[in-house]
């Protein structure tokens, strides 16, 4: 295992591997819907970010008030649904 982790371009290359097996029918080692809503977020956060670097000055109090409340829900949905995943991964083993 520690050769693995030594030889650079094996571990870059399973790591490609196991993410094109994510979005497969076979098993992986990453969950398909955690990617997908973490690449939806960071999207959403960068359009959010470049949207107020360039209306900075324009920007009310309650506008900067409404898009953290905004960026900090869409987080915690995130986590919510990760909970849910988790909770539904765990009753799918114990039934097999």
């Amino acid at each position: 295992m520690e050769d693995f982790f030594k030889d650079k371009k094996g571990f870059w290359w399973a790591l490609l591997y196991e993410l094109l097996l994510t979005f497969s029918s076979k098993p992986s080692f990453f969950a398909a819907k955690r990617i997908e809503r973490n690449i939806m977020f960071n999207i959403a956060m960068w359009i959010i970010v470049g949207y107020v670097i360039r209306r900075w000055y324009e920007l009310t109090t309650d506008q900067i008030l409404m898009i953290v409340g905004l960026l900090l829900a869409g987080g915690a949905f995130n986590a919510v649904q990760i909970r849910k995943d988790l909770k539904q991964d765990k009753t799918q083993t114990n039934e097999n």
